[in-house]
């Protein structure tokens, strides 16, 4: 059984597939993925068919209102996008997300509508088109979606190898919840990209990790789309905006 070496063996897989050697993996990157193989029991779970998800796009559709006297448009009403603009196509996929290659498609949902609204971070008076979509399959999904207790503060050095994988599914969680800003792009997403390939060759159908716009909120990565399907389709608009900011501070 593969383990992790060292407890800084997930930042040393970062810096291999983003600075080094990103599609012939090294052997160092392929031990850590066999070890990622081996130890995801502990992260996997089932979710049922049925289970309820939402995915948000920003913008609408307008529907014309016509005069049938003088054959003439009065005005045009928003309304949602339909279904088939809330599934993305591989020709629209040309950069590639927290998990998606460029040009591979996969469908990111929340758990809830809110999260899947402050997920595409709209503008004040922006429309939102929100679908609601359920599971049409049983799915096992890696969840790196709740806290985790980090080890105890001894030195790391004398960790066992139960604290070292623990340490290191803490980093994974934590780096599928980080926002990357524009200046880290695409590399940012090089390490969530290649683990979710590697979840993917193992069987399962995504990924539910947290979400970093809406405390307490989760997303949810599906690799294959047909398994769910869209049942409802409802328009939102964004009337308030709430922005918290920290001073950040020379250091000495």
């Amino acid at each position: 059984m593969a383990q992790f070496k060292h407890y800084l063996d997930y930042l040393r897989f970062v810096d291999i597939v983003t600075a080094q050697r990103r599609f012939i993996h090294p052997e160092f990157v392929s031990k850590f993925l066999e070890a990622i193989e081996d130890s995801n029991v502990r992260y996997t779970r089932r979710f049922e068919a049925g289970q309820v998800l939402w995915r948000a796009q920003l913008g609408c559709d307008c529907r014309p209102t016509v005069d049938v006297t003088d054959v003439e448009v009065i005005e045009e009403r928003p309304i949602p996008y339909e279904r088939g603009r809330m599934i993305p196509e591989a020709k629209h996929v040309r950069e590639g997300g927290r998990a998606n290659p460029p040009n591979i498609p996969y469908l990111y949902l929340s758990a809830d509508r809110e999260t899947a609204m402050a997920e595409v971070r709209p503008s004040l008076n922006q429309y939102i088109s929100v679908a609601r979509f359920q599971l049409v399959r049983d799915c096992s999904i890696i969840d790196v979606g709740d806290e985790k207790a980090p080890p105890r503060k001894d030195n790391p050095e004398n960790w066992t190898p139960e604290q070292r994988e623990t340490l290191t599914w803490i980093m994974i969680s934590d780096t599928f919840q980080r926002p990357i800003v524009p200046e880290e792009l695409p590399v940012g997403y090089i390490p969530t990209q290649v683990l979710a390939e590697k979840f993917l060759s193992l069987g399962f159908a995504g990924i539910r990790f947290r979400s970093a716009m809406r405390p307490g909120g989760v997303n949810f990565v599906l690799f294959d789309q047909s398994s769910v399907e869209c049942s409802e389709i409802e328009l939102y608009k964004t009337e308030q905006i709430h922005f918290v900011h920290s001073q950040v501070k020379p250091s000495v």
